[in-house]
């Protein structure tokens, strides 16, 4: 009889988690991969086979029901509003695709075309990563076709992703339902400006006695998602680092959360109504925000 009342625990506790887990789908957009140097429009239009390959993977994605935005859109839409290729890595650029969509996920594809007397085939290579700011690297995967005497690229194409195409789009979804869940982690910075006499450990916010760091760490614990972040940041009189700090993916209203527009902006006017100028800006997963000032 114990053993079955501790099994309907645990049954009944799996159930509530699973309740708790969003099951909503991401939205992935898919990106051929560059080198660095190089730009989208010269890699995806004057190779036939990528816009071929492309093209197959999104068809294969969204017969798996993935919510896909198009590539090809995107692009056309960054260069109408005077997006500049050519000048930054594949995350940099990749993430700037994924901004504009309003992508969830962002997938490069890195495909290869081998024509031989053996046979010909396609290898995709495959990469997800997060597109919230992040970077973080959600799953990879390779497909290849294996050798066959055909010149039909669609064809080999479909074949590889054949092989990988279910287990890499659960492991997407496994993923960003964590990310719901436990939100996305990124990399917290403070910093005073050499010209700027404050003291992160010696400095009072106001008549309380609270120092700047107090009332810094007192800000993070009520904004990061669902109190998760490091409270042992490493501090000096000059720095505050804090390894993690959890920010949601969805607002309120179920749309994306920014770390640029919504978390950071929140802790530069937060720093402004104690009475000191910062900015803010975000790389990836890392995030500054540096004292400049003092307020009069």
């Amino acid at each position: 009889m114990k053993k079955i009342y501790l099994t309907l625990l645990f049954i009944l506790g799996s159930l509530m988690l699973s309740a708790q887990v969003e099951t909503s789908q991401p939205r992935i957009v898919v990106v051929p991969f560059i080198n660095k140097g190089q730009d989208y429009r010269t890699v995806y239009e004057e190779d036939e086979n990528i816009q071929i390959v492309m093209s197959q993977i999104n068809n294969v994605f969204g017969k798996k029901n993935a919510e896909l935005i198009n590539f090809r859109a995107a692009l056309e839409q960054a260069e109408a509003d005077g997006a500049v290729y050519g000048d930054g890595t594949q995350g940099d650029l990749a993430s700037m695709i994924a901004e504009l969509t309003g992508a969830d996920i962002y997938v490069t594809a890195k495909i290869i075309t081998n024509f031989s007397s053996s046979g010909n085939s396609v290898r995709i290579m495959l990469q997800a990563y997060d597109a919230g700011g992040t970077s973080q690297v959600l799953g990879e995967t390779t497909g290849f076709s294996g050798e066959m005497y055909s010149n039909d690229v669609a064809a080999l194409a479909v074949r590889a992703l054949a092989r990988v195409a279910d287990e890499f789009l659960d492991l997407i979804q496994q993923k960003f339902n964590n990310m719901l869940l436990v939100g996305r982690p990124i990399k917290l910075e403070f910093r005073i400006k050499e010209d700027v006499d404050v003291d992160f450990l010696e400095t009072e916010v106001d008549a309380t006695g609270d120092l700047i760091s107090e009332a810094i760490s007192s800000w993070v614990s009520k904004h990061a998602y669902k109190n998760n972040y490091d409270n042992k940041a490493s501090e000096s009189g000059k720095v505050i680092k804090y390894k993690y700090v959890q920010v949601p993916i969805r607002d309120e209203e179920g749309n994306n959360y920014s770390v640029k527009d919504r978390f950071l902006k929140e802790l530069r006017l937060y720093l402004r109504s104690i009475g000191y100028n910062a900015r803010a800006s975000v790389s990836g997963s890392n995030a500054q925000v540096i004292i400049t000032g003092i307020r009069e």
